[in-house]
């Protein structure tokens, strides 16, 4: 009787130990238009653990870079009888490279809407052909070019049951009435206020710092906003790919590590901001704000 109990403890053991999920350092693979800020909200840890962990010194990073992003919990697999082998259906391809693709190296300066404009298509189109999560590029990163007629969408195959057709990054949705009233005003504003000096923590037509200006010209055009900086902004805003005339755009790693500066985006890749020289109109294809370029995004409470 007690070998029966014993035995019977010993197999209610090993069942419990089988069962238990296993906890192993789990690495991310960085993919071209990464930022340690969007792989750590992936991961809900924080860029300063991210940066402890592989040690790293600079907010830098490189496409195929391998990052240690903690302790990932992996359940247990379970045994099941007689198992059914699952159906294997066909992935969604892209369509083949027409007769007129070609390919293009990105270069220092270069950003996703001068090399749309160089070859005569969209910018929806190569973050489409290229399956890019961002709008971001690396330097030397290849990409693929097609013709303006080629289809960029991602055809199914299975007539059966379509698989979803993945979002490469994030689409502007229309600007909505409140939103292209406050951006006409805005930009009437921000325009007014040219040459005004560089004040740092500065919010009035005295002198502005980025986010000061930010502040001021929005909450002039009418949309009620908070007083707060660069990634308070950042925060309270949402990313998107095509940005409308108005939009913010945000930089990092200018005068500190991270979010650190930004501005409103005012079409043809320039931007008006508040710089060193005071408020003044920049281009983002040049080398400078091209290799600080993060994003474009859009204020939450914009409707």
């Amino acid at each position: 009787m007690k070998q029966q109990l014993l035995s019977g403890v010993l197999a209610i053991a090993l069942f419990s130990t089988v069962s238990l999920p296993l906890a192993e350092a789990a690495t991310y693979k960085v993919q071209p238009g990464d930022t340690l800020y969007r792989i750590a909200q992936k991961y809900k840890v924080s860029v300063a653990d991210l940066k402890s962990w592989n040690k790293l010194s600079s907010d830098s990073l490189y496409a195929n870079q391998s990052l240690n992003v903690g302790n990932a919990v992996i359940a247990a697999p379970k045994k099941v009888k007689n198992p059914v082998k699952a159906k294997v259906t066909a992935k969604p391809t892209t369509p083949a490279p027409s007769a007129g693709t070609t390919t293009y190296t990105v270069k220092k300066g270069d950003s996703l809407y001068s090399i749309a404009k160089k070859y005569g298509v969209t910018a929806d189109q190569i973050i489409a052909w290229n399956k890019l999560g961002s709008t971001n590029l690396l330097v030397n990163q290849t990409l693929k070019i097609g013709s303006a007629q080629q289809p960029s969408k991602v055809v199914p195959v299975s007539a059966e049951k379509p698989a979803p057709i993945p979002t490469p990054a994030p689409i502007a949705a229309p600007v909505g009435n409140q939103a292209s009233s406050i951006y006409a005003a805005a930009l009437k504003i921000a325009y007014s206020l040219e040459r005004t000096p560089y004040v740092f923590g500065g919010a009035t037509p005295a002198g502005f710092d980025c986010s000061g200006f930010i502040y001021y010209v929005y909450s002039q055009a009418g949309l009620k906003v908070s007083r707060t900086d660069t990634v308070g902004f950042y925060n309270l805003s949402s990313e998107i790919a095509n940005p409308a005339i108005g939009d913010l755009v945000f930089f990092q790693d200018t005068y500190k590590p991270g979010i650190s500066h930004m501005g409103i985006y005012a079409g043809n890749n320039s931007f008006i901001h508040a710089g060193s020289k005071g408020i003044e109109v920049s281009n983002l294809a040049t080398p400078y704000w091209n290799q600080h370029f993060v994003g474009f995004k859009r204020l939450k409470a914009l409707k």
